[in-house]
């Protein structure tokens, strides 16, 4: 992860104890602080002054604007009291006029790092933040927003420097117009997280793999969007530096009719997995991502109700037949998240596992503890369950 990210946020992300929390002008007479948290309806325009002045070195503010309207003043008293602010966050903000131009901000504050905004209104504040820093998240948008998929289009077409994009799939209006604009933006995009993504598709996925080329981190809630293997394959990826990868891959009509389990209670059938062509060409493709450190195929961060296996066998695994062997190139690998995967593994390929990924310290999936002896015929279901993970032997 980058050293200095810039964030300018629609949530509000706030240290649970700042140094001071609700302040009035009496509440301290040290120059010292570095943090405040301000409930403006109990301050007036003059009090605020005279706190800010006794902070030289605040770094981070957090305003509550609930009642109190911010004057246009603030922001140069700011600029002038406290030049090392870097982390500004508003909180409960009708609309987006408190703030002035983004460009205008960062002369202000040139340490500044991150705008963070919680409004009422979204699409005032999207039409407004966003052309000067490199952090986008967006996530728990106040139910009732007046945002749709355009809004959010046009933030992220506002400039091509966006390199992180979080949450994107949180927000329900996300759709077409969104990722159109993220696939013409994404040349020079290094992370971004789909969240549940229920109107992305598995084409937008390949898109973005496809034109990324300084992707380093992929991240998609599997609990609701599946990437079909078939649109992984159907393009060259453009990065090769991918330390994350995290996404629900399903095989479809390419995976081999005698992969498919009848039950998953099937855990001790010694019949072997027939190979797959399109696995293989997909863990082939994986394997290409030689700084890869974690590789998620399951969906651990779904509940356990939401859990429950109904894949009939058109998942990812990671039999010696399907292609194991193609990711022994992933020497970095220090997390392998199986969750989910609903098929079973034998002793060999676990002690292949272990071997062929000398970094591994945690293997997600594996629902039984106890390894069977070396040479037995019985399998592990590797399936995921109340978040159950081992360290690598």
């Amino acid at each position: 992860m980058e050293a200095r990210q810039h964030t300018w946020s629609s949530i509000l992300r706030w240290p649970s104890s700042p140094d001071i929390s609700s302040c009035s002008p009496s509440a301290t007479s040290s120059t010292s602080i570095r943090r405040l948290n301000i409930e403006t309806s109990l301050l007036s325009t003059r009090g605020f002054r005279a706190l800010i002045e006794k902070c030289p070195l605040l770094e981070v503010l957090h305003l509550d604007v609930s009642i109190f309207m911010l004057p246009g003043s603030i922001w140069g008293m700011l600029a002038t009291q406290c030049p090392r602010l870097r982390i500004l966050s508003v909180h409960h903000a009708n609309t987006a006029c408190y703030l002035p131009d983004p460009k205008a901000l960062h002369q202000m504050f040139p340490n500044m790092e991150e705008v963070r905004v919680q409004p009422i209104s979204i699409a005032a504040v999207l039409d407004k933040l966003g052309s000067c820093l490199e952090r986008l998240e967006l996530e728990d948008v106040p139910q009732g927003s007046d945002s749709d998929d355009r809004d959010i289009a046009n933030t992220v077409s506002l400039s091509a420097q966006w390199t992180d994009l979080w949450n994107l799939g949180s927000l329900r209006e996300v759709g077409r117009w969104t990722m159109a604009a993220v696939l013409s933006n994404c040349h020079q995009l290094k992370m971004i997280d789909l969240g549940r993504g229920v109107k992305i598709r598995s084409a937008h996925v390949e898109g973005i793999l496809s034109r990324a080329r300084c992707l380093k981190s992929i991240r998609i809630d599997s609990g609701t969007l599946i990437v079909m293997a078939s649109d992984l394959v159907a393009s060259e990826w453009a990065t090769t530096s991918l330390r994350v990868l995290s996404m629900g891959i399903d095989l479809g009509q390419g995976y081999s009719e005698q992969s498919n389990h009848a039950s998953l209670a099937e855990v001790n059938t010694t019949t072997p997995f027939a190979s797959c062509p399109l696995q293989r060409q997909l863990l082939r493709r994986i394997g290409t991502q030689t700084m890869l450190q974690e590789l998620i195929l399951g969906s651990s961060r779904r509940g356990q109700e939401e859990s429950e296996i109904n894949h009939e066998g058109k998942y990812l695994d990671v039999a010696l037949a399907s292609g194991l062997d193609e990711l022994a190139g992933l020497k970095e690998l220090a997390v392998l998240d199986l969750g989910d995967l609903g098929h079973t593994v034998d002793m060999e390929e676990l002690e292949r596992i272990c071997r062929q990924w000398p970094s591994l310290w945690r293997l997600r999936g594996v629902i039984r503890t106890w390894m069977p002896q070396p040479g037995a015929q019985e399998r592990i279901q590797i399936r995921e369950r109340r978040g159950l993970a081992m360290r690598c032997f």
